[in-house]
């Protein structure tokens, strides 16, 4: 759920990652994820998601345009991604 309550961010075993308002349940934005999505979390300021997935890869996008803007690799699949509190570091767990 997004830091102002308005949007929640739903992913799983599909590609797709869907942004939606909560008010209405309606469709905001889809984005062509990476599948096997383990978390997905919001930035401090609401405007980018990170989502993380167990095949080792980190990926953070641009909400409003749904664009890339960084992505990560580890060799070993990623459990969880969020932001830390000043929204420009991210703390990601893996596991073996």
């Amino acid at each position: 759920i997004s830091p102002d309550s308005k949007l929640v961010a739903i992913g799983g075993f599909t590609p797709d990652i869907t942004i939606c308002n909560l008010a209405d349940g309606k469709e905001v934005r889809r984005i062509q994820g990476c599948g096997d999505t383990t978390e997905l979390a919001f930035s401090p300021e609401g405007q980018r998601l990170v989502s993380s997935h167990v095949r080792g890869v980190v990926v953070e996008w641009d909400i409003s345009t749904g664009q890339v803007l960084h992505r990560l690799r580890f060799d070993a699949g990623v459990q969880s991604a969020r932001y830390l509190a000043d929204g420009q570091r991210l703390l990601v767990a893996r596991g073996n």
